[in-house]
């Protein structure tokens, strides 16, 4: 009962270790391969995350120069009037203020329609929103190229921040400048293109560019901006704004991660499983084998008649089990034959051969004469 325990527990221990070998060596296969899997899965999940909030910032940029460019159109087909020249050229306050109303008629959401005579140069920081330094400022650079301006926030940061574009208001006849034609949109056209955009998984920030910097006018998350390191950026044609942006895995790259490592473990687990049941199946077939094998031997050994022709579960031991099987094998009287007795036998058995080699190779027909070692 003991021996049976003690064969039965040899031939599971090596079946497990066994298992357990492959299945480190899976273990190692799968971890090596779930690495790569993951990085190339991370970079693609960030590539695509870039694509995407890329593609939101020039819609976002779209947005606002859509919105820049139907006002600047609409205010520059306005001042083509030639009443409107005469009334700046004359400094006539009321034709101004009438063709100002007019406007915001068409214009119902700017905040304000404001036309100026050549070279105004008058602040006024009570005026809703404030005539600054920067708007006299926005007035001598159309002045000066006869071009409409770029559209730019004023104030940003204060009290009363806007957005401002202004174009020449040229006079029909001569050709020059009469004055300037300048309209004021609330800020709160900037913060609606970011909301009327869809989710992403990235951040976006708009901002200015000035002489000392740039300026952050919106983000899509309070601190954006501030963080650096952007993918890229985004012109917002017909403004001094860019849109700067920057990538991150998205929900879609943390399930496509979730999906790959589930996989991974689940061929993992089939993998271990596999290996768990063909190596018992193996000890099983080592088990029997070997005990047919020993079978065999203790019938041989004891000179027992008829053999039992033998079938292994294992192409190599049923090899060797054919050889000891076949006719003419006397395992008991080798078994015998003392190990100093074989050591002469074989002796002499190698004296004879060499014998009959040389008496070949001499062409010589003597008999050789070898006389038997008597058994100790």
């Amino acid at each position: 009962m003991e021996k049976k325990s003690q064969k039965k527990s040899l031939g599971g221990g090596s079946a497990v270790r066994l298992s357990l070998k492959l299945m480190l060596a899976l273990l190692v296969v799968f971890a090596v391969l779930g690495a790569g899997l993951y990085l190339l899965q991370l970079q693609g999940a960030k590539e695509r995350g870039k694509v995407q909030v890329e593609a939101v910032a020039q819609g976002i940029a779209h947005k606002l120069s859509a919105v820049v460019a139907i006002h600047a159109g609409i205010l520059s087909r306005f001042v083509q009037n030639p009443e409107l020249a005469a009334v700046l050229e004359a400094q006539d306050r009321d034709g101004i203020q009438r063709q100002e109303n007019s406007l915001k008629r068409l214009l119902p959401e700017v905040d304000a329609v404001r036309f100026f005579p050549f070279e105004w140069d008058q602040l006024n920081p009570k005026a809703n929103p404030p005539i600054s330094f920067a708007t006299l400022e926005m007035l001598r650079g159309v002045e000066r190229t006869g071009k409409p301006s770029a559209a730019e926030v004023h104030q940003p940061g204060e009290a009363q921040p806007h957005i401002a574009l202004a174009v020449p208001v040229l006079n029909s006849k001569t050709g020059e400048t009469a004055g300037v034609g300048q309209l004021v949109l609330p800020i709160r056209v900037l913060q609606r293109a970011f909301e009327d955009s869809v989710e992403f998984g990235g951040a976006v920030g708009l901002q200015q560019v000035v002489d000392s910097g740039r300026i952050t006018l919106a983000e899509s998350a309070p601190g954006v901006t501030g963080q650096g390191d952007f993918d890229g950026e985004v012109a917002v044609s017909g403004t001094l704004w860019r849109l700067v942006y920057r990538g991150a895995a998205n929900a879609r790259g943390s399930l496509d991660q979730m999906l790959v490592w589930g996989l991974l473990g689940l061929a993992l687990l089939l993998s271990g499983l596999l290996v768990f049941l063909l190596s018992m199946g193996l000890g099983r077939a080592l088990k029997a084998d070997s005990s047919m094998i020993l079978a065999l031997l203790k019938t041989l050994l004891a000179g027992g008649g008829e053999r039992p022709p033998p079938r292994a579960g294992i192409p190599e031991l049923q090899e060797v089990m054919n050889q000891l099987a076949r006719p003419g094998v006397n395992l008991k009287a080798v078994a015998e034959v003392p190990a100093k007795k074989r050591e002469e036998m074989a002796a002499v058995a190698s004296a004879v051969e060499k014998a009959r080699l040389g008496g070949a190779l001499a062409g010589d027909n003597k008999q050789v004469t070898v006389t038997a070692v008597p058994e100790a």
